[in-house]
């Protein structure tokens, strides 16, 4: 209950009713990590054990091996070492998660969290996630988009430097939730009275970015600050 107290801020507020509003359909607004005070206060080690022996088990694990190595040995090798390996207790079925809602076209909500330290404006999209493998196409695909996220996020950080700037710490993100659902959206901080020039302003941008690209000298510069943070 204390760790539920003390993560009771402003921030999980804010995001929880952001998913109550883009994700309705689906459970994680209705399922936030922790739980209630309730099924806390009653929840006895017996249930804690079962959890953990129903989903934390070898048919769910992953083996991931990095390296310059024979494929067919280190599979070999794997089943060698894990074939053996038995869950404790019975399984549980994975639940439906459900659907994104993609017919109530474009809406909008303020949400207001007294305690908020900023106000923050978004544009989001969410959609079903794709279940490819994670071959060489798909990382490199996976890079592109990264490119073209820091691209509009440096044109937006240097909005953000004018003395009269509508807005303050922009940013440009796309988040894959429990491999089932993907987030793409902009963002940033801004003063209340003026939340929907910021999104405006971001709306421009991204359609600017989306109609007309990006420049070969915004590529040269995101594409060394990536190989910085790599080397």
């Amino acid at each position: 209950l204390r760790e539920m107290s003390s993560r009771n801020t402003a921030a999980l507020r804010s995001a929880r009713a952001g998913l109550e509003f883009a994700l309705p359909e689906t459970l994680y607004p209705r399922r936030f990590p922790i739980g209630t005070a309730a099924s806390i206060a009653k929840m006895p080690r017996e249930r804690f054990v079962e959890f953990y022996n129903a989903w934390y088990r070898p048919e769910r694990a992953t083996v991931i091996a990095v390296g310059d190595f024979n494929i067919t040995e280190v599979r070999q090798l794997i089943e060698r070492e894990f074939a053996d390996a038995q869950g404790r207790g019975a399984a549980r079925d994975v639940q439906d998660f459900g659907r994104v809602t993609t017919d109530q076209g474009v809406t909008a909500r303020w949400n207001t969290v007294r305690d908020a330290s900023e106000t923050n404006v978004s544009i989001s999209n969410y959609r079903a996630a794709k279940k490819e493998l994670d071959t060489v196409a798909a990382q490199k695909q996976e890079l592109v988009e990264t490119l073209g996220q820091m691209m509009l996020t440096r044109r937006l950080n240097k909005l953000s430097e004018n003395a009269d700037a509508l807005i303050s710490a922009p940013s440009v993100n796309q988040t894959t939730l429990s491999h089932r659902f993907t987030e793409t959206s902009i963002g940033a901080d801004c003063e209340p009275a003026k939340s929907l020039a910021a999104i405006a302003l971001l709306e421009t941008e991204l359609r600017r970015a989306l109609q007309h690209g990006f420049t070969t000298e915004e590529l040269a510069e995101v594409t060394t600050i990536l190989k910085k943070g790599m080397a």
